[in-house]
């Protein structure tokens, strides 16, 4: 929890300029996110964040509490208006230590052999701007995803089929505040 602290300390005093800005949001999985965003040109911005959402990582239909690190790309719709739109997209890691336990389907054996995946996130927002420096709160719609690999074995025809790409997500409901 310090650290958590610590990093929302440093966020909040590294968003003191107009170009820099701190969105914060929890969601109805339930999760959170935090996303430092650095204002490019009037209508993009970029940055990076963490985050952790309850959802189904891979294919044993276990909801589990998943936190990520992303990469941010944030394209701003009506930027002079007090009503503002947004989208984004985020692409990082889930960190998570996988069990390695083998799992029996209908007609084979499947296995992830690897901790953590490939995050990915889209999301469309609404902003009211309330403050000076344009901050404000806002509501959002996301999908994120885990991607992993899955190595099957298959008992009909036996044999391996290495390297199946599976991806498991969710969509939240999130409502926030841009600092």
């Amino acid at each position: 929890m310090k650290y958590a602290l610590t990093t929302l300390a440093l966020f909040i005093a590294m968003s003191s300029a107009a170009q820099h800005n701190i969105y914060t949001d929890v969601g109805h999985t339930p999760g959170f996110s935090l996303t430092y965003d650095y204002k490019l040109t009037k209508r993009l911005s970029v940055g990076g964040g963490v985050q952790g959402y309850k959802f189904f990582r891979t294919d044993d239909g276990i909801r589990r509490f998943t936190p990520a690190i992303f990469a941010d790309i944030r394209l701003h719709m009506r930027p002079e208006k007090n009503n503002q739109f947004f989208s984004f997209l985020d692409l990082g890691m889930n960190v998570y230590k996988q069990n390695k336990e083998y799992v029996r389907m209908i007609n084979g054996v499947s296995h992830i052999p690897h901790d953590n995946g490939f995050y990915s996130g889209l999301g469309f927002a609404y902003l009211r701007r309330m403050t000076g420096r344009g901050g404000g709160p806002y509501a959002s719609l996301k999908l994120f995803f885990n991607w992993h690999t899955i190595w099957r074995y298959s008992i009909v025809s036996e044999a391996n089929e290495i390297g199946l790409l599976s991806a498991n997500g969710t969509t939240a409901l999130s409502v926030g505040f841009k600092f």
